[in-house]
Protein backbone atom coordinates (compact mmCIF):
# COMPACT_ATOMS: atom_id res chain seq x y z
CA UNK A 1 0.00 0.00 0.00
CA UNK A 2 1.57 3.13 -0.89
CA UNK A 3 1.47 5.48 1.78
CA UNK A 4 0.59 9.39 0.54
CA UNK A 5 2.80 12.32 1.24
CA UNK A 6 2.02 16.05 0.72
CA UNK A 7 -1.14 17.87 0.56
CA UNK A 8 -3.90 16.00 -0.91
CA UNK A 9 -4.56 16.64 -4.36
CA UNK A 10 -8.37 17.73 -5.51
CA UNK A 11 -9.66 15.59 -7.85
CA UNK A 12 -10.04 16.86 -11.20
CA UNK A 13 -13.33 15.51 -12.48
CA UNK A 14 -12.52 16.59 -16.20
CA UNK A 15 -10.19 14.32 -16.68
CA UNK A 16 -10.77 11.08 -15.11
CA UNK A 17 -9.51 7.84 -16.60
CA UNK A 18 -12.61 5.07 -17.61
CA UNK A 19 -11.75 3.05 -15.09
CA UNK A 20 -12.19 5.75 -12.45
CA UNK A 21 -15.49 7.39 -14.38
CA UNK A 22 -17.26 3.66 -13.90
CA UNK A 23 -16.06 3.49 -10.62
CA UNK A 24 -17.61 6.82 -9.36
CA UNK A 25 -20.63 5.84 -11.58
CA UNK A 26 -21.38 3.02 -9.89
CA UNK A 27 -20.57 4.17 -6.49
CA UNK A 28 -23.36 7.68 -6.97
CA UNK A 29 -25.76 4.99 -7.98
CA UNK A 30 -24.74 2.79 -5.08
CA UNK A 31 -25.35 6.10 -3.04
CA UNK A 32 -28.48 6.78 -4.46
CA UNK A 33 -29.90 3.49 -4.01
CA UNK A 34 -28.83 3.09 -0.52
CA UNK A 35 -29.92 6.37 0.84
CA UNK A 36 -33.67 5.68 -0.18
CA UNK A 37 -34.00 1.94 1.99
CA UNK A 38 -33.78 1.55 5.92
CA UNK A 39 -30.65 -0.87 5.10
CA UNK A 40 -28.13 -1.28 2.90
CA UNK A 41 -28.81 -4.32 0.62
CA UNK A 42 -26.58 -6.75 -0.86
CA UNK A 43 -27.03 -6.82 -4.50
CA UNK A 44 -28.96 -4.09 -6.90
CA UNK A 45 -32.44 -3.02 -5.22
CA UNK A 46 -32.87 -0.41 -8.08
CA UNK A 47 -35.92 -2.34 -9.44
CA UNK A 48 -37.57 -2.48 -5.97
CA UNK A 49 -37.23 1.49 -5.07
CA UNK A 50 -41.08 3.30 -4.78
CA UNK A 51 -39.98 5.80 -1.90
CA UNK A 52 -38.27 8.87 -2.75
CA UNK A 53 -36.72 10.68 0.45
CA UNK A 54 -35.19 13.30 -0.63
CA UNK A 55 -33.65 14.89 2.82
CA UNK A 56 -32.06 11.52 2.51
CA UNK A 57 -30.06 13.16 -0.49
CA UNK A 58 -29.64 16.26 0.69
CA UNK A 59 -28.24 15.14 3.99
CA UNK A 60 -25.34 13.27 2.27
CA UNK A 61 -24.84 16.37 -0.32
CA UNK A 62 -24.84 19.26 2.07
CA UNK A 63 -21.75 18.11 3.68
CA UNK A 64 -20.05 18.40 0.00
CA UNK A 65 -20.97 21.70 0.18
CA UNK A 66 -17.98 22.97 2.41
CA UNK A 67 -15.86 22.48 -0.20
CA UNK A 68 -16.66 24.32 -3.12
CA UNK A 69 -14.51 22.78 -5.64
CA UNK A 70 -15.44 19.63 -5.45
CA UNK A 71 -19.12 20.32 -5.00
CA UNK A 72 -18.66 21.53 -8.30
CA UNK A 73 -16.62 18.58 -9.75
CA UNK A 74 -19.39 16.46 -8.99
CA UNK A 75 -21.92 18.42 -10.89
CA UNK A 76 -20.37 18.36 -13.40
CA UNK A 77 -19.32 14.33 -13.25
CA UNK A 78 -23.36 14.05 -12.55
CA UNK A 79 -24.70 15.69 -15.44
CA UNK A 80 -22.29 14.30 -17.93
CA UNK A 81 -22.78 10.89 -16.29
CA UNK A 82 -26.31 10.83 -16.25
CA UNK A 83 -27.69 13.13 -18.92
CA UNK A 84 -30.21 11.42 -21.33
CA UNK A 85 -32.62 8.06 -20.52
CA UNK A 86 -29.68 6.21 -18.72
CA UNK A 87 -30.33 4.85 -15.13
CA UNK A 88 -33.30 4.17 -13.65
CA UNK A 89 -36.28 6.70 -12.76
CA UNK A 90 -34.50 6.72 -8.75
CA UNK A 91 -31.45 6.92 -9.68
CA UNK A 92 -32.33 9.92 -12.33
CA UNK A 93 -34.61 11.99 -9.49
CA UNK A 94 -31.41 11.21 -7.01
CA UNK A 95 -29.29 12.85 -9.28
CA UNK A 96 -31.22 16.10 -9.82
CA UNK A 97 -32.17 16.51 -6.44
CA UNK A 98 -28.11 15.58 -5.66
CA UNK A 99 -27.29 18.39 -8.20
CA UNK A 100 -29.61 20.71 -6.73
CA UNK A 101 -28.16 20.95 -3.40
CA UNK A 102 -25.04 21.44 -4.38
CA UNK A 103 -26.14 24.43 -6.25
CA UNK A 104 -27.24 25.83 -3.24
CA UNK A 105 -22.99 27.09 -3.05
Amino acid sequence: MKKMTGPMQPVDFTVLKPQTSEFLKELFIRLFTDSQTPAPAIGSHEGILTNRDRSAIEEIFIKVLKIEGLAMGIIYFLSRTFRGNEGSEVVKWACEVAMETLRTV
